[in-house]
């Protein structure tokens, strides 16, 4: 039913459970009013015993005329209560627009800060990346420094009071009791971010099925393979 330019005056009144009833109650009435008139009806025909005296004309037709008036109203009350919830409908549309307004202006507007956010992440990532690059290349150095003094690469991990070995393919070098291996920048940096999504809806470890990750670490449209400007999308959902 198409919405009323004006809002019944007791839209925003009544319950939930009086919007509810206005149709069950005028039905009802209707029900109670039809069932009277056929029980008098059906007294007249004899078909419950005497005929009673005040079963007059009179009384028959004040039951016709309440029964009539009584399936009437329901249509009325059905367009009543789809005005009321129309209203009611429209009203509560209006509230959340002005919430969403209300709020996108401190919370929502937060461009600034989520582009920080994002830079000091990626910031760190790779401050993290440059350590354990550092510490894997030094481990690398000592190797090449151990093969250079004739000392031969081994499988494994040599330990022992005085040992002084590396392993092959540069994945280690032991000296004495203490092993220093090459470390995987990608496992420490999905640790910490799995860490930190675990508190947070599934949906936020999730990629928006339109982008994908290239290799290079760019975001591209998964339809045109064209790269996405990051900080562009931050501004422009914000």
């Amino acid at each position: 039913m198409p919405a009323t330019e004006t809002a019944p005056p007791d839209a925003f009144a009544l319950t939930d459970a009086e919007v509810d009833a206005i149709v069950t109650d005028a039905e009802q009435e209707a029900y109670l009013a039809a069932q009277r008139l056929r029980t008098a009806e059906e007294t007249l025909r004899g078909e419950h015993g005497p005929v009673p005296d005040a079963l007059t004309p009179a009384h028959l037709a004040e039951l016709r005329a309440t029964a009539e008036h009584a399936e009437l109203k329901v249509p009325a009350a059905e367009r009543r209560q789809a005005e009321i919830r129309e209203a009611r409908r429209q009203a509560r549309h209006t509230e959340i627009k002005a919430q969403i307004r209300a709020e996108a202006a401190s919370d929502l507007e937060g461009a600034p800060e989520i582009l920080a956010a994002f830079d000091a992440y990626e910031a760190a990532a790779r401050g993290l990346c440059e350590t354990v690059a550092a510490h894997n290349e030094r481990i690398v150095k000592w190797g090449k420094q151990m093969g250079a003094a004739g000392i031969h690469p081994i499988q494994g991990e040599g330990r022992a009071a005085d040992a002084l070995a590396h392993m092959v393919g540069g994945e280690n070098v032991t000296i004495g009791h203490k092993v220093y291996r090459r470390m995987r920048a990608g496992t420490l940096l999905a640790v910490a971010l799995h860490r930190v999504l675990a508190a947070y809806p599934m949906e936020m470890r999730k990629y928006n099925v339109d982008q994908e990750l290239a290799r290079d670490g760019e975001l591209h449209d998964r339809t045109s393979g064209e790269p996405l400007n990051v900080h562009a999308l931050i501004r422009r959902d914000s």
